[in-house]
């Protein structure tokens, strides 16, 4: 699962069309007041349109997957710690999806929105690992 991306988060145009091109499934968040519905993609960016918070995202007349068919959940954020604690918007959409999510969870960025340290809140999920432009942050405890 990619995001849209916007502002100066990591770009994840490529990453989608060269998934799509290797005919891998793709699938993308819709977000409702709540929550963030998984579904999955075919074409990019067709497939898509603006959301709730005028973000690109899948319209209503893709398939809905449920979260336990997804292997990997790619996931934007403002911050990120080294210990792969991650600093959102606020609304808590990621948190509430990763909850009992068994695939693993990556987090894109740059190298200038790691920092030492994030406070952590008991709904805040932590990241298996970290991926910015210079180095890779792995946080798998398993």
């Amino acid at each position: 699962m990619f995001y849209s991306s916007i502002g100066n988060e990591v770009k994840t145009d490529f990453m989608i069309e060269r998934s799509i091109k290797l005919r891998k499934r793709i699938v993308l968040p819709q977000t409702t007041k709540t929550q963030l519905i998984p579904r999955v993609i075919r074409y990019y960016p067709s497939d898509l349109s603006p959301g709730v918070f005028g973000i690109l995202e899948p319209k209503e007349y893709t398939s809905i997957i449920d979260k336990n068919e997804i292997d990997i959940v790619i996931i934007p954020g403002i911050a990120f710690s080294k210990e792969c604690v991650r600093l959102g918007y606020g609304k808590g959409y990621y948190d509430r999806f990763l909850a009992n999510f068994k695939g693993k969870k990556i987090g894109i960025a740059f190298w200038e929105q790691i920092v030492d340290l994030i406070p952590k809140e008991d709904t805040d999920i932590c990241l298996d690992e970290v991926i910015t432009d210079k180095h890779i942050i792995n946080c798998n405890k398993k």
